[in-house]
């Protein structure tokens, strides 16, 4: 028999259903399956997100995002329908080479790790934060733990998609992402979640970044309080403390593979 801190929710069901022992493991954790949402980019689907603060998102309202689009002024006013985000062609070209090689990274990332495999569940919302909510590239399993262990996937297409690499090194790695990663961890009350660098070309590069919750309750507890009440400054006050707190964890606790 599998020893205690070894076993795993069960993975033989589809994810998705219901009554799976998938969703039955998952909703005891932060959050709570979307099992139902609009048809991506309908109206229905615009209406829900101009509610909710993406995972996606988070990074820009703590103006950890470099890419001028995604300020917290700019996320604000699209929520309120104010403003549409205007991307040029790099942007467009980046977001379709994602929806076109992330499924091909995803099987490069079970190869690396057999010994999980990677579920979808589709949005997940936190139960705490009910505003707060976000869709993993996938949910493998913590060997050593058995909980949950959300991968997300990073396709590289700069300068072009055929000269890039993966992020080389921790210090190659925007903070963005490890905010984004430290958002799902707490979704789904992850350990460590996997950031999957992945190139057409060049391969990939994999990086454990553990849980912080400190950064969690500090940092990300404040703003979700703020924008639930509708009081979040359109500005971003002194974003050093942050920056220099990130780059550290960056440099001291990530893992590259």
């Amino acid at each position: 028999m599998q020893p205690q801190h070894l076993r795993r929710p069960c993975l033989k069901t589809f994810p998705g259903l219901p009554e799976s022992d998938d969703l039955r493991e998952l909703k005891k954790s932060n959050a709570v399956v979307l099992t139902e949402r609009p048809p991506k980019e309908s109206p229905e689907w615009h209406a829900q997100r101009a509610k909710t603060l993406c995972v996606s998102e988070l990074a820009g309202i703590m103006g950890m995002d470099n890419d001028s689009e995604h300020t917290r002024n700019k996320i604000l006013r699209a929520k309120r329908g104010e403003y549409v985000f205007k991307y040029n062609e790099f942007g467009l070209k980046a977001m379709a080479a994602g929806k076109e090689f992330e499924p091909i990274a995803l099987e490069w990332a079970k190869q690396l790790f057999p010994w999980t495999p990677f579920v979808k569940f589709g949005s997940l919302r936190h139960k705490r934060w009910p505003l707060l909510q976000g869709e993993p590239d996938g949910l493998g399993i913590n060997p050593i733990t058995g909980r949950w262990m959300p991968i997300e996937i990073k396709t590289r297409c700069w300068p072009s998609i055929e000269e890039a690499v993966p992020y080389q090194s921790v210090l190659d790695i925007p903070l963005k992402h490890v905010i984004q990663c430290q958002a799902y961890s707490e979704l789904v009350d992850a350990d460590w979640s996997i950031l999957f660098s992945f190139s057409r070309n060049h391969g990939y590069k994999a990086y454990y970044i553990p849980r912080d919750k400190y950064f969690w309750e500090n940092w990300v507890e404040t703003i979700l309080a703020q924008f639930e009440l509708d009081i979040l400054p359109p500005q971003v006050r002194n974003k050093e403390p942050l920056r220099c707190y990130l780059e550290e964890f960056l440099n001291t606790k990530v893992i590259p593979l």
